[in-house]
């Protein structure tokens, strides 16, 4: 598997901005008792200046690009901002795709763009 750093129009402007963590350092960060970050097998890109338009397109071709576990569109608390949570498991490529707003406590299967 690879992240798909030639999507057309994308080339540099993506950055991952969290890629493994520590069991505690993910603690810290709320993530989920689970979190493929622990293991390694996930990443959080996000476009740089990107609009949450921008990350609704480009999750939608990374779907249609690579294989992958789990692809999340995510919204901060704030709803200001978005990334994409990306995971790999050679094990368990179940192709999930869900939308988690953390501002409106929404989350469901698909991709959703919210304002």
């Amino acid at each position: 598997p690879y992240l798909p750093g030639g999507i057309s129009g994308y080339r540099k402007q993506w950055r991952i901005n969290s890629g493994y963590r520590s069991t505690a350092g993910n603690r810290a960060l709320s993530g989920s008792n689970t979190s493929q970050h622990c293991k390694g097998q996930a990443v959080d890109i996000q476009i740089t200046g990107g609009s949450k338009s921008a990350h609704f397109e480009m999750i939608q071709k990374i779907a249609n690009t690579c294989p992958f576990d789990q692809l999340i569109l995510e919204y901060s608390p704030n709803g200001i901002t978005a990334w994409i949570h990306c995971s790999f498991d050679k094990n368990r490529m179940r192709q999930d795709c869900r939308t988690i707003n953390l501002a409106t406590g929404y989350s469901g299967k698909g991709f959703t763009l919210f304002s």
